[in-house]
Order: C-alpha cells, then sequence, then structure tokens
C-alpha cells in the first residue's frame, strides 16, 4: 500500500482503532526499530536521524583497515607476484578483484561518516601500491589500473580526487598526493605532467594554491636542494629519488602558472637543482611545454630565454615566428 492509500485509509479510523492498530504494529517490530519508535512518541525527536543511520554503511572498519595493510605488505615484499607459502596461488591470481573490492568498500563511505578520514587514508595507501606497481614487479601485471578498474590511471585519477576532497581541501592529503604521483610512474597511457596538472586545478578551484606551494617548496629542500640523485646502478630507492628531483619543481611551476607567477616560475626552474634536464634549453623547453595555449606568456617566456642566451630548438623557433609573425 502507498503512504497516500494509507493516510487516507487511517483518517477513517477513530482514536482508539488507532491505537489498537499502533500497539499492533508496534508489536511487529524490531528492538531496534522500537528504539527509533520510543524516541519519536516520548520526545519527537526527528525521523531524519534514522534515514541517517540507514545510509551509514555498516562495515568493520578495523577490520578493513588490517586486511589493507596485510595486502600492501604482501604486495611491496612481492608475495603476489613470485611462488610463496603466504599469499596462496589463487590469491595471487584474483589479486585485483581484492584490490577492487578495497577501493569500492573505501569509496563507497559517505564523507560525513566517521570512518571517512580513515577511508581517505586508505584509498590514498592503495592508490599507492598501484603506482609502485608501474613501477616494480608487484602484481601479475604491468597495467595495474586497467586490470582493477578497467580505465587508465589518468581516467581513474579525477575519481580520486574527487573522493579525497568530499569535505574540502587537506593540506595532508594534498602533500601526500603529490608526492605519489612525483616519486612513482604513472602507467603507459598516462604522464605524471598531466596527472599533477588535474591536481592543480583541483588545488586552484578551492583557493589553495599558495598553500599547496608552501608545501611544494618545503619538499623541494628535502628532494631537489638536498636530495641525492643517481646515474649509475638503478634501485627502486634511486628511481624514487630522481623522481621527486625531476617532478617537484615541474610541480612548483604549474602551481606557480596558476598564481600567474610567470616571471618566477621561470628564475624557480632555471636555479633548480634537478636530476635531468640539466641544460637551460631543456628546461625552457619544459616552461614553455607548460604553458599550453597561453600564447602571451609563452612569447614573454620564450623572449627570456633568448635574453638569457638560450638557443631554442627548431620547433620552438618555428612556434614562435608564427605568433610573433617574425
Amino acid at each position: 500500500m502507498k503512504k497516500s492509500e494509507l493516510r487516507a485509509e487511517l483518517k477513517k479510523l477513530d482514536k482508539n482503532e488507532l491505537t489498537k492498530l499502533f500497539i499492533a504494529a508496534y508489536d511487529e517490530l524490531t528492538p531496534k526499530k522500537k528504539d527509533v519508535v520510543d524516541g519519536l512518541v516520548l520526545g519527537g525527536e526527528a525521523i531524519e536521524a534514522e534515514e541517517t543511520v540507514k545510509k551509514e554503511p555498516e562495515i568493520d572498519m578495523d577490520g578493513l583497515m588490517e586486511d589493507i595493510d596485510a595486502f600492501v605488505e604482501h604486495a611491496e615484499d612481492g608475495l603476489y607476484y613470485s611462488p610463496n607459502r603466504t599469499v596462496s596461488k589463487e590469491k595471487r591470481s584474483k589479486w585485483r578483484f581484492e584490490a577492487k573490492g578495497y577501493f569500492k568498500s573505501l569509496m563507497d563511505i559517505p564523507s560525513n561518516s566517521k570512518h571517512y578520514d580513515d577511508s581517505v587514508t586508505y584509498v590514498m595507501k592503495m592508490y599507492g601500491i598501484l603506482c609502485r606497481a608501474n613501477v616494480v614487479y608487484t602484481f601479475r601485471s604491468d597495467d595495474p589500473f586497467r586490470a582493477v578498474f578497467n580505465k587508465t590511471e589518468g581516467e581513474f585519477f579525477p575519481e580520486l580526487l574527487s573522493y579525497v576532497t568530499l569535505n574540502g581541501y587537506n593540506t595532508d592529503v594534498a602533500r601526500e598526493l603529490f608526492l605519489i604521483i612525483c616519486k612513482l610512474e604513472p602507467d603507459r597511457e598516462t604522464s605524471s605532467t598531466r596527472l599533477l596538472e588535474m591536481l592543480v586545478q583541483k588545488i586552484t578551484e578551492f583557493g589553495k594554491e599558495e598553500d599547496a606551494l608552501k608545501i611544494a617548496m618545503e619538499e623541494y629542500k628535502i628532494h631537489g636542494e638536498n636530495g641525492t640523485f643517481s646515474s649509475g646502478f638503478i634501485t627502486e630507492q634511486t628511481i624514487m629519488s630522481n623522481n621527486l628531483g625531476n617532478k617537484i619543481p615541474r610541480f612548483i611551476v604549474l602551481l606557480l602558472y596558476a598564481l600567474e607567477r610567470y616571471e618566477e616560475a621561470y628564475d624557480f626552474y632555471m636555479k633548480a637543482k634537478l636530476p635531468y634536464n640539466t641544460q637551460k634549453e631543456e628546461r625552457l623547453y619544459v616552461l614553455l611545454e607548460f604553458l599550453g595555449d597561453n600564447e602571451k606568456e609563452w612569447v614573454r617566456i620564450y623572449e627570456r630565454g633568448i635574453a638569457d642566451a638560450i638557443v631554442p630548438r627548431n620547433n620552438l623557433q618555428q612556434k614562435y615566428k608564427s605568433l610573433t609573425n617574425a
């Protein structure tokens, strides 16, 4: 029976009949439902409270976090890749379903939940292990994001950004996210620059460019100015160190561009300590590439390079001529 029909029938009953009907219905309720009805009868508590409880997913958050901790630890130890007695063969072959289930359980938790902050922390942890799998043999797939989501990392990243910022901008989340992007490699269909651009766009939506720039500068002092780079024997650690040294300055340039501080971006990047792109012409190329379709500033930065005696590569010279009709 629809609510409208029920109301029509109830209007036909007198007070005594309504009381008897209510008591009969009350007897059929579960103890939990009776508590809600008791609150309504005795104190007129809002019905919305019950509806809110209904929307809260029933989840063993402690158990979920323990499972994810174990999953990540085993993945980092290579136990999902090579034969061992800790992770069974069947579980190793179904790792992507396990990972997808963790992401779904976490990202189904609403922003008003008491578990939301923990969920964000563990979503980032799961994202980090998939990013690691782009660089190091971790699972039996060299394309982890497609294996789990049937989409590229670049296609999944906006979903991740949307979820971790449901309650607004968070400095710690921004720091951790850009460090994950900077120290690891994206999948083969996504560029690190594109991920950083999407992150900067989200930061700009919240008007937090200055805050993000501050934490990026802090990390640059650690991993750039005081970083140790290596061109010799390649290990996971040297890859991460070199990537941090290379990408954090690029993130800073993107943030300065978002703040329209183009000259400052030029000065910073030309002097930055980098493991790669140490030649000034290579740095100019990066600065111009990041400007995209901003033709006015592209010409200005190009001319700054010329003034500093930099000889740009041929395609940049041709673009400058086309923009200035030189």
